[in-house]
């Protein structure tokens, strides 16, 4: 099934644009403006991302019915969500959680996205967890699925190995020197969150991926920081999102929150380090 992803907002000419162009929106209207673009061949489940944008952006309204419907709520309301399409009827369409629906919008309340950021909570691996980046990276990546486990509590629960990266830590995150691979942390994610996906040989394109899908994803790279390219110094982060040209990532080394980094050099660190990446 081919994904499609939208971001909920509009400009002041696409809300002209709607009340010149026919109702049903014919699927050959594909681009209206450079800012705005809108399509009627929907799937059956489309990924749609909220992030209205308060100086360019119409407010468009819910209602319960697709057409004379009553007034529910402001598409603000759900700023940040991730909802799905289910349907589409005079220029309105019909969204839901994946649980509950929602009401319908404006088929002008859609714009096509060119980047994704997710609100992933930001958390430092300093000074308790020197060379703990990876379960630092995790536990933000678990912080965003829900379960606020502390790092400290899964460095605990990380087993300490002395040749294998996969099945623990080698060293000590709690020390000066430590790292471990995505396959270390299979049972801690199968554990609180039920689900682990070990994403290794990833391209950023893999990582893109899964951002639309709404998940973070941890990501080995190297050199960054002064860590070099050997087992003891890779560096982990949890990319958050991406843009045209750059991918974007909590770092816990520095505690930086979407901290930018061209998709170039990107893929040249994550490469360095085999495509190492997990998510759940």
């Amino acid at each position: 099934m081919k994904e499609r992803t939208f971001l909920i907002g509009a400009t002041v000419i696409g809300l002209l644009l709607s009340s010149l162009l026919a109702p049903t929106l014919a699927a050959k209207i594909k681009t209206v403006t450079d800012h705005l673009a809108v399509t009627t061949d929907f799937d059956e489940q489309t990924i749609l991302y909220t992030d209205l944008v308060a100086d360019d952006a119409v407010n468009y309204g819910v209602y319960d019915a697709a057409s004379d419907g009553q007034y529910l709520a402001s598409l603000d309301t759900y700023r940040y969500h991730i909802i799905y399409v289910t349907a589409e009827k005079n220029g309105m369409v019909e969204f839901n959680t994946g649980q509950k629906t929602l009401g319908w919008v404006s088929i002008y309340g859609l714009k096509n996205h060119k980047s994704i950021i997710l609100d992933v909570p930001d958390l430092s691996q300093m000074p308790l967890l020197p060379s703990g980046c990876e379960v630092v990276a995790v536990a933000m990546m678990m912080s965003y699925a829900g379960f606020d486990v502390s790092p400290v509590t899964l460095a605990n629960e990380i087993p300490f190995e002395q040749h294998n990266p996969d099945a623990g830590y080698i060293g000590n995150p709690f020390l000066t020197t430590g790292w471990a691979y995505p396959a270390a942390f299979e049972n801690v994610l199968n554990k609180y969150l039920h689900s682990y996906n070990n994403l290794t040989t990833a391209t950023y394109q893999d990582i893109e991926s899964q951002i639309r899908n709404g998940k973070p994803v941890v990501a080995w790279l190297s050199p960054l920081h002064g860590f070099g390219n050997d087992g003891t110094g890779l560096h982990a982060v949890t990319v958050t999102g991406y843009d045209e040209e750059n991918m974007y990532f909590n770092d816990p080394w520095t505690g930086t929150k979407n901290e930018k980094m061209s998709k170039a050099e990107f893929s040249l660190l994550l490469s360095n380090q085999n495509g190492r990446a997990l998510t759940y």
